[in-house]
Order: structure tokens, then C-alpha cells, then sequence
């Protein structure tokens, strides 16, 4: 309240309400977060009968710590894919209860489940990036959700389940980059998530499809794959032979099937994969050769073209697991 006087010595009062906003002392500001007090650790498990364990640039950090849980965890969960490991390290004085994950991979590879611990997670964005021509996969972890990254050296793992379109997967090598968001608006930093390249190799059941069905894809592929390995002919005669084996097949399936011409067209795939011995020497060279020999005894005086369309469709069904072998090994 205002008192004064006027020139006639007349006197005045006057009032005017203000609001003043006082802060709840209960309250705590959140501190601030620093990019130097978080390590983003990445990794690639690599189920192919060959190796069947964690993929390392050059050994495993110390920071990943013990690596028989993650492997159980894989293990329950599926260990015949490929999954992408993330782990978060928090060096800071205080929690993180509020971040996202952002993923980038190219287009034949594609992200389609995600885990923290052992919980499944919401993939809340999953779309085409065509700035960085790359699929984008987002992951948010919010404050309901009751999971922070603990303080003083706390961790969280996220386990990122990945599958492929081998059709689309002409070249083999792949990547997996990022970036981990923490903290909340206007306060949130970003920790880059180093590129983790690894080679992907087709799925038996994805290798089998194309087999029967884009043929001509699979043999681009597997010329890419292989080309660095053998001379060209060589892998060329390789993948020639993959039609003549279908062929083949095909005619064990004819009831009018004829045991001449049955084995003239199993020699013409023994011929073609003969060619290219640097590859099929070792397996599927002598697989072939053991079944002709057979085949061809079936075939004698009494010719039993039934047995002799049974063993080959028997045969073929192996023959396209042991090519699937060459591509997925090497």
C-alpha cells in the first residue's frame, strides 16, 4: 500500500496486488548431463555354426563385462539370429531415467524387435531416413517406465533382434550406427554409437526360397561373395550348376521319368560342379559323386527309375544345404 499527498496537502493511498513465484524447496533440478560421462559398447552375435559367438573389432572391451549371461540370455531367447548388443554406461553422480536409442541400417537389414534386460521394448518409430539413405529405428525409454541407467559405473543392455531380405542382399557386408539420446529437453545430450559392421549370411530357410524361386539373384550373390576367394570361372561354374541341379530335381518329379536321361542330367551337374573343384572339393564333390555311383547301379539291368527319382530328390535336398554351407562360410 501507497500513502501520499498532493499539492493541497490532501492525502492519498493507494494499493496493487503482485504475484511472486516462489520455488517448492522440495523440488530438485535435474543436474546436467555431460557426453563424457557415458560409453555407448556395441557388438554383433554371429550364429553361424563356424563361430556362434560375439563379433569384436579387436577384442572384448573390459567394460562388457561377463559374457556367459548375455550368451544364456541369446541362447533362451533365439541363438540362430543375428543380434545387434548395446550396451550404456553411466559414469555420472546421478541416474538417467529419461532416453531413446536411434538406429541406422541399410535397407536389406532391418531391426524387428527390441530388449532392455530382459524386458521387450516398443520400437516407436520405424521408417526410411532418405537423408541418410538408411532405415531408422527409434527406441524410447521414459520415466514411467521405472527403468533408469544407475549412477557411479551403472549399465543397461539392449538386445536389437535383426533379420534380412536375402533377395535385396547382394553385397553381404552390413552396419549397424546410432545414436543414444539422454536425459529430457532442453537438457538431453547425444552419445554417438560407433558403426558396427559384421557380415550377414543367409538364413538355410532364406537361401532354400531363392534357390527355388529368384535364382538368378542368389547367383549374383553368391558371385559377390565368393569373388575375391576363387577366379571368376571357377565361381561361375559353381553357380551354373545351380540350375542344372534344379533341373535335375525337377525330372526326379516326372512320372514319365526315364533312367537314361535321369543320369545324363545328374552327370551334367557332377560335370558343372566338378569345374569348379576349388570350391566343391571338399564336401560336395564327393556328396554327388557317391549318389551317381548309386544311382547309376539303379539304373543297371532292372532298371528301378522309382528308387533311382528317390535317392535323387534326397539328394538334392542335402546338395542345397551344402551350397548353402559355402556361402554362409566364407
Amino acid at each position: 500500500m501507497l500513502t501520499y499527498k498532493d499539492t493541497l496537502d490532501r492525502d492519498y493511498t493507494a494499493s496493487e496486488e503482485v504475484e511472486v513465484l516462489v520455488a517448492d524447496p522440495t523440488t530438485e533440478r535435474a543436474p546436467p548431463v555431460y557426453p563424457h560421462e557415458f560409453t555407448t559398447l556395441r557388438t554383433i552375435w554371429d550364429p553361424n555354426p563356424g563361430n556362434r559367438d560375439f563379433v569384436w573389432s579387436r577384442g572384448k572391451p573390459d567394460e562388457y563385462g561377463e559374457l556367459p549371461g548375455i550368451k544364456q540370455w541369446i541362447s533362451d531367447k533365439n541363438p540362430n539370429i543375428y543380434w545387434f548388443l548395446l550396451k550404456i554406461v553411466n559414469r555420472a553422480d546421478y541416474p538417467v531415467t529419461e532416453w531413446n536409442v536411434t538406429l541406422y541400417t541399410e535397407q536389406a537389414l532391418m531391426i524387428t524387435k527390441a530388449h532392455l534386460d530382459d524386458k521387450r521394448v516398443r520400437i516407436v518409430d520405424s521408417s526410411f531416413d532418405t537423408d541418410k539413405n538408411r532405415n531408422k529405428y527409434v527406441v524410447s525409454i521414459p520415466p514411467e517406465l521405472g527403468v533408469s541407467i544407475p549412477a557411479k559405473g551403472g549399465t543397461r543392455l539392449m538386445y536389437f533382434e535383426t533379420d534380412i531380405r536375402c533377395e535385396d542382399a547382394l553385397k553381404m557386408e552390413f552396419g549397424v550406427s546410432g545414436v543414444v539420446k539422454l536425459g529430457a529437453t532442453p537438457q538431453m545430450i547425444e552419445v554417438p554409437i560407433r558403426e558396427k559392421r559384421f557380415t550377414y549370411a543367409c538364413k538355410y530357410g532364406d537361401f532354400k526360397k531363392m534357390f527355388y524361386g529368384s535364382i538368378d539373384a542368389l547367383a549374383s550373390q553368391v558371385m559377390e561373395n565368393l569373388q575375391d576367394s576363387y577366379r571368376r570361372e571357377i565361381v561361375q561354374n559353381f553357380t551354373n550348376s545351380f540350375r542344372l541341379i534344379r533341373d535335375f530335381e525337377n525330372y526326379c518329379k516326372d512320372r514319365y521319368a526315364e533312367p537314361e536321361i535321369l543320369i545324363d542330367k545328374l552327370e551334367a551337374v557332377y560335370s558343372s560342379l566338378r569345374a569348379a573343384e576349388p570350391i566343391t572339393k571338399e564336401e560336395i564333390l564327393p556328396f554327388v559323386e557317391e549318389n551317381l555311383d548309386v544311382i547309376r547301379k539303379l539304373g543297371g539291368a532292372a532298371p528301378n527309375v522309382e528308387a533311382q527319382k528317390e535317392r535323387g530328390m534326397r539328394m538334392c535336398e542335402r546338395l542345397i544345404g551344402l551350397l548353402h554351407q559355402v556361402k554362409m562360410e566364407r
